[in-house]
C-alpha cells in the first residue's frame, strides 16, 4: 500500500491552486492503489533496479494527469546545467514538479536536492515526491526485512521546510511511500 503525507504553507492547501495541487496529488495516489500498478512498483523496488522502472510503471497515469516528461527549459535562466525534473506539469505559472527517486534518495540527498530544484523553478511552485517506504539494497535485507526507512526519514527532513521561518519557495509538497 503506497502512503502519502502532504506538507503546507499556511493558506496554501485552501487556495485554488492548492486544491487544484490536491486533486491532482489524490488522483495520483489512488492510481497507486491499484492493485496490478501497486504490486508492479513493489516488484521494482528492489536490489538492483532503479527509480527509471518505477517511472515506467507510473508513467501512464502521470501523462493523463497532464504531466510532461523530463520537461526542459525549465532551468534555463540558472548557471546550473543539466537540471530536468522527472515530470513537469504548468498550472498558470504554479506547477508541479514530480520526481521519484529511489536507491539515492537518502545516501545521495536527491529529497533535498528535488524541494532545491523546486524552489529554484519559477514555473513550479509545488512538488511530488515518490520514494521507497524501505529501501533493501541487498538480498540479505530482503531476507530479512531490514533497510532504510526512506520515507520516514524524508517526511522527517522535509517538515523542516514547512515550519515558520524555514519556508522556500515550495508552496506544497506531496510524499507517496511506494
Amino acid at each position: 500500500m503506497v502512503l502519502k503525507t502532504e506538507l503546507w504553507k499556511p493558506n496554501v492547501e485552501d487556495s485554488p491552486h492548492g486544491k487544484k495541487v490536491k486533486a491532482i496529488a489524490t488522483s495520483l495516489y489512488e492510481t497507486f492503489q491499484i492493485v496490478e500498478i501497486a504490486e508492479k512498483i513493489k516488484s521494482c523496488n528492489l536490489p538492483g533496479r532503479r527509480s527509471h522502472d518505477i517511472q515506467n510503471v507510473i508513467i501512464e497515469a502521470a501523462l493523463k494527469l497532464g504531466f510532461k516528461d523530463e520537461k526542459k527549459g525549465l532551468f534555463a535562466t540558472y548557471e546550473v546545467s543539466g537540471l530536468r525534473p522527472d515530470y513537469f506539469l504548468d498550472l498558470n505559472g504554479e506547477g508541479i514538479i514530480f520526481e521519484v527517486e529511489r536507491g539515492k534518495t537518502l545516501i545521495n540527498n536527491m529529497d533535498i536536492l528535488d524541494l532545491w530544484k523546486c524552489h529554484l523553478c519559477t514555473h513550479a511552485n509545488f512538488l511530488f515526491l515518490a520514494v521507497p517506504q524501505i529501501l533493501q539494497q541487498n538480498e540479505s535485507e530482503v531476507k530479512s526485512g531490514k533497510g532504510a526507512k526512506v520515507y520516514e526519514t524524508v517526511c522527517r527532513r522535509m517538515r523542516t521546510f514547512f515550519k515558520e521561518g524555514t519556508y522556500t519557495n515550495v508552496n506544497g509538497l506531496v510524499i507517496f511511500g511506494y
